[in-house]
């Protein structure tokens, strides 16, 4: 099991832009092969934060939706964040952050 998690801030104009962005995603994120949650929630004590979680069966089905034109929808609206984003691997009782995505999934770490 491989979850994601990703934290975006933003100021709430561009917070809407960012959900425009996002929104889309989650339901195609859902039907792909091994995947078996695609949520995105709010922080309910930082309104300016949007968390995106996501599980997946496998680390190579993960590497498949990393070649999707959703996963660059996410990129993309993670480059409208007025902060760095946080983004979270966890595989395997392991844990990597955004360079597992820079290495197409195949982290030597993990």
């Amino acid at each position: 099991m491989v979850t994601v998690l990703l934290k975006i801030s933003s100021a709430p104009k561009r917070r809407r832009e960012i959900l425009q962005a996002i929104r889309p995603v989650l339901a195609p994120a859902r039907v792909q092969p091994g995947c078996t949650s695609s949520l995105l929630c709010q922080d309910l004590e930082n309104p300016n934060q949007l968390i995106l979680v996501q599980e997946w069966n496998s680390q190579s089905e993960l590497q498949n939706h990393f070649r999707s034109k959703d996963f660059k929808r996410i990129l993309a609206a993670m480059e409208m964040a007025d902060e760095r984003p946080e983004m979270i691997f966890h595989i395997g009782g392991k844990t990597a952050g955004l360079e597992f995505v820079n290495s197409g999934g195949q982290s030597d770490e993990i």
